[in-house]
């Protein structure tokens, strides 16, 4: 009988391992077609990383820059979700929603198996409880029941503390990729803002020193050539205002949205963590209530990794699609598909607006000249010409480097008339020598100041219009992009990784606690005596 009872437990063990085996082979064969495109996925990232340095380099040496384009134009050719799931053919346009929403649809795999697993997780939860609730009361009082034996539910322990320390591995690297990964998105951000504000910063240093010199022509008069930058001065404040306006809403929903995934993706890697290690401490029978909780905890913390698989991968698709862009952009930013949302785009405009600025300026200093040319005859020995940058109509091209050593700066022309300018003594008598009145000199030291600080702005102005501005920062951020894909790829396989360990740690926690269950209602239980058995041997299976 003995050997009856042993061949009885065995087959009860038996038993149970099937049915585990059966729950894992069909969450395997729901999951089956999804992880094999995500292991495709993994192979074609692997390739893309190893030929981006190349692309890269093709980019930035090659002058034509059809290739680029062309394979630019193939990699945003994706399913769209908001066309009827037919091909986006509009290429890199980060002001689309369609192309924002086919490179979102490429985490698909990730957002997919998330909903099946929810899902499946909900449905068993559903089963569990009606079965608990509506079948438990027709159980036989007087079932009777083998004893348990302890030696059947270790393989599944064992396996699950195997799992658990699994898992902790790519924790640490989604972790650490994601860091990583939103530190290098903050500095694109930086870098886009910094761009940003020079760019209108150095507008508004020459539309300020302009508004200087219209105020003072308010009141005094001036050159007529200050005419030509009043006009100009309008159009170049509403530039940097759009220029400020384009990066302030763009960065501000990248800036939002970094600190939340950051945040979001830390707080539950954590977490995660900290729950496996939990339930690794959580197996005492008195327990089983915090340990079916923590059960719960660790299924939602698994369908969160799939989602976070999803949302990485579209990060690191997008990040490629940038790449490649930006190095586009260096090379032709008036035809790159970057142009709709950069300052290069209106060159035309912008040339025009120059030359506008150009000539004001130059015939601003002739006039100067003139005065200076009239001032001769006076007893001002130290006033010399003062130097003209622009060459004569119809360019006006700016050349510093083609003034004569006799000549002086603009800028400098207050500090030469300072000494013969009457400031008046108490009994408001001018001194020998004095030849120019205090509100003569105030105007001349606002105007020629104003026109330093244009002049001192000008390359910044000339830089910003031929888009050299944003081609140094564009190069920058083709530095940044390398390292911003390869965290971009660690995070999401890790995360696949992670997803796919906390799968058959859920599964290993679901049989366990399910033999946990069957263990104390078969101690709770009735034994029927059996032939053969002793009392003592009785009392331990009660036991």
């Amino acid at each position: 009988m003995v050997k009856e009872k042993d061949l009885q437990v065995a087959k009860m063990g038996l038993r149970m391992y099937y049915q585990s085996a059966i729950c894992l082979c069909s969450l395997a064969a729901v999951l089956g077609c999804c992880l094999g495109e995500v292991a495709t996925q993994i192979t074609v990232g692997m390739e893309d990383l190893t030929k981006f340095g190349t692309d890269e380099r093709i980019l930035i040496g090659d002058v034509n820059i059809s290739e680029p384009v062309s394979a630019l134009s193939a990699r945003t050719r994706r399913v769209d979700p908001l066309n009827s799931f037919k091909k986006y053919k509009g290429g890199y346009n980060i002001t689309s929603t369609h192309y924002w929403s086919s490179t979102i649809y490429t985490g698909r795999y990730g957002y997919i198996i998330g909903a099946i697993w929810i899902i499946g997780g909900l449905v068993y939860a559903s089963i569990l409880l009606i079965t608990r609730t509506h079948f438990i009361n027709k159980e036989p009082k007087h079932k009777k029941r083998f004893p348990f034996s302890d030696k059947y539910c270790v393989w599944p322990i064992l396996i699950g503390v195997i799992l658990a320390f699994l898992a902790i591995v790519p924790s640490g690297i989604v972790l650490g990729g994601s860091v990583k990964f939103c530190s290098r998105a903050k500095t694109i951000k930086n870098i886009i803002m910094e761009t940003s504000e020079e760019a209108a910063q150095t507008i508004y240093n020459v539309t300020g020193a302009v508004e200087a010199m219209g105020t003072i022509t308010e009141f005094y008069g001036g050159f007529k050539g200050s005419n030509y930058l009043n006009s100009t001065s309008q159009k170049l404040i509403k530039k940097a205002a759009n220029i400020q306006r384009k990066a302030e809403t763009s960065m501000l929903s990248l800036n939002k949205g970094i600190k939340i995934l950051e945040a979001v993706t830390i707080t539950s890697i954590v977490l995660n963590i900290v729950a496996v290690l939990a339930v690794l401490a959580l197996r005492q029978p008195r327990l089983y209530k915090i340990f079916y909780l923590f059960i719960i905890l660790c299924w939602l913390f698994t369908f969160l990794f799939w989602i976070y698989f999803g949302l990485y991968f579209f990060l690191y698709k997008f990040s490629g699609d940038s790449c490649v862009a930006l190095a586009e952009y260096t090379l032709h930013p008036r035809n790159s598909n970057l142009s709709s949302i950069m300052p290069c785009s209106e060159q035309l405009s912008a040339n025009a607006m120059l030359r506008d600025i150009r000539a004001g300026i130059h015939n601003t200093i002739d006039q100067v000249n003139k005065k200076i040319s009239a001032a001769k005859s006076l007893p001002i020995p130290d006033l010399e010409f003062v130097c003209n940058p622009f060459s004569e109509t119809p360019d006006y091209s700016y050349e510093p480097k083609n003034c004569s050593s006799n000549t002086i700066k603009i800028g400098d022309i207050p500090q030469i008339l300072k000494k013969y300018t009457c400031m008046a003594n108490d009994r408001g008598v001018c001194r020998g020598g004095e030849l120019i009145s205090a509100s003569d000199f105030m105007k001349v030291q606002v105007y020629t100041s104003s026109m330093q600080n244009i002049l001192d702005g000008y390359p910044g102005i000339e830089r910003l219009a031929n888009c050299q501005l944003v081609k140094d920062a564009s190069k920058i951020l083709l530095k940044e992009c390398k390292p911003l894909r390869n965290y971009a790829y660690s995070t999401w396989a890790a995360s696949v990784v992670l997803s796919i360990f906390m799968v058959f740690f859920v599964l290993m926690l679901i049989v366990e606690a399910h033999q946990q269950h069957k263990r104390l209602t078969s101690h709770c239980s009735v034994v029927q005596p059996q032939p053969g058995l002793e009392g003592s041997q009785m009392d331990m299976i009660a036991l």
